[in-house]
């Protein structure tokens, strides 16, 4: 039976297979040579006519020489052949064992690389673990799934390694939920409501909340502005739950409208989430036509830098940012001391258009006491208006108002003429009465006639005041008590005229 051998060359097989029938021709050859060099020498040597003892001495020594020759040459070229042999099997000794020692040297470096990163070692192994019981059975879809996820996760351990800015197409959902349910200090954002208008009520935003429910929970604190895009942007009920749902998980929410964004800010602001003051996520947004807007691309930001600035950003925006006045009842009361239907009429009407100028929703009678007037009504927060511009509203009729003194002349000084038309209206109503007292929650106007004629003073009430006033209301049915009384807490008395 053949035995096959698989030479790796041509020079193998010269050096294995070859010198077996070659050892046995070559011995055959130097056994004719002696022969033919002997028989040679003998025919030479009688033709001298030495005896026949000294020519058949003579044929075995010249053969034997011959023979010993040719045992040189092919013992010489047999070393020869060896000593190849050994150089090269030398060389490719050399060459396996580096080649070896180089394998184990990078799986030793790896190993040591694992060994100090901030990962867990075991993490990284169970990666490598998992990733090897990929059956080879699989179908081909499944090795295709897996090298893509693992192509993916390796460029982004490289990008995070790398400390810059990580880039995913469209809104992603694992990068924020992750960062969430792993922050260990602080979670501040910033939402645009053109950006996150359906966010809140979708799946992932819920998934998004309880992730921030629980990082609360956790001691982490979580800010968040809601940025709203218009001047004047009427709150939708379902963002005032949603504002409201936030609160009442430990979520510091503030309302910033765009407007009051100060202008050197204005061109920063974007949708962004600061992680522990280290990790940046921001989205921007494609361009698109009426309607919520769709996130384009979705970025990772490491550069310090850069997640400082941000940070910046943020706490500049969450100065001048505000909470909402919650949904609470306040009451709306009006003394006239008339008893003229017509003429009440008209006056309250005015009062309920200045609420609903105010920020408030038109109030609803609860009371009324004729002989002179008085009139108490409920209302809450409209949520048309954020604070500072409801304050702001109540301060400019206070200062229009004393500067009208009691001919309303002054309502030209407001620049809104809406704002105007309610002051001019809620004057000439009064001019039909000489005494009155109105209040808005914290806004009060009065109405007295003083030595010079008639007066009207409007101001906001300090909490102390108001408490004053919900203690003592039968106090409004004479302005100049109410003057008097509210008249050491306000420091100085407000009178026009």
């Amino acid at each position: 039976m053949a035995i096959e051998r698989n030479a790796p060359d041509d020079d193998a097989m010269s050096s294995v297979d070859r010198p077996q029938s070659g050892t046995r021709s070559g011995a055959l050859w130097a056994v004719l040579t002696t022969l033919v060099t002997g028989g040679a020498t003998f025919l030479v040597v009688s033709l001298f006519n030495l005896p026949p003892e000294s020519a058949v001495t003579l044929s075995i020594l010249v053969g034997g020489i011959a023979l010993l020759i040719r045992f040189l040459v092919d013992f010489d070229r047999r070393l020869a052949t060896v000593e190849r042999l050994e150089k090269d099997g030398q060389a490719d000794m050399r060459r396996l064992v580096g080649d070896a020692f180089s394998e184990i040297n990078e799986a030793t470096a790896l190993f040591g690389q694992i060994e100090a990163s901030a990962l867990p070692t075991d993490l990284v192994t169970e990666l490598v673990r998992n990733s090897t019981a990929i059956s080879p059975h699989s179908p081909p879809i499944v090795h295709q799934f897996v090298q893509a996820q693992l192509r993916e996760t390796a460029e982004l351990l490289r990008e995070l390694s790398e400390g810059g800015t990580v880039t995913y197409d469209g809104e992603d959902r694992d990068w924020l939920l992750g960062l969430t349910r792993e922050a260990t200090a602080s979670i501040d954002g910033i939402s645009l409501a053109s950006v996150d208008h359906e966010l809140w009520t979708s799946e992932f935003g819920r998934r998004y909340l309880d992730a921030q429910r629980h990082a609360v929970r956790a001691g982490r604190r979580v800010r968040r502005i809601f940025l709203l895009d218009q001047p004047r942007t009427k709150l939708e009920p379902e963002l005032r739950a949603i504002y409201e749902e936030q609160r009442r998980m430990g979520i510091e929410v503030r309302v910033l409208d765009r407007s009051a964004v100060p202008l050197p800010l204005r061109v920063h602001v974007r949708d962004l989430i600061i992680f522990d003051g280290a990790v940046g996520y921001e989205t921007a947004a494609a361009a698109s036509g009426p309607g919520p807007l769709q996130v384009a691309e979705t970025r990772l930001v490491l550069t310090a830098g850069r997640v400082g600035e941000m940070s910046q950003l943020f706490r500049e925006l969450w100065e001048v940012a505000e909470d909402l006045i919650p949904e609470r009842e306040v009451t709306v009361d009006a003394y006239l001391d008339i008893d003229d239907e017509a003429t009440s009429k008209d006056v309250l009407d005015v009062v309920n258009d200045l609420a609903v100028w105010l920020g408030y929703r038109r109030p609803t009678e609860v009371e009324r006491r004729r002989g002179s007037i008085f009139w108490r009504a409920k209302t809450t927060v409209s949520g048309d208006l954020l604070p500072h511009q409801m304050r702001d509203r109540a301060a400019r009729l206070g200062r229009v108002a004393e500067s009208a003194g009691g001919n309303g002349s002054g309502a030209g000084l407001l620049s809104d003429s809406h704002e105007a038309q309610i002051l001019a209206d809620l004057i000439r109503a009064l001019d039909r009465t000489a005494h009155a007292c109105i209040r808005v929650d914290r806004l009060l106007v009065l109405k007295y006639t003083g030595a010079a004629g008639p007066v009207i003073v409007s101001f906001t009430l300090s909490q102390g005041q108001l408490d004053i006033l919900e203690q003592h209301p039968e106090m409004q049915t004479n302005p100049q008590t109410v003057l008097a009384e509210l008249g050491r807490e306000m420091g100085q008395g407000h009178a026009a005229g």
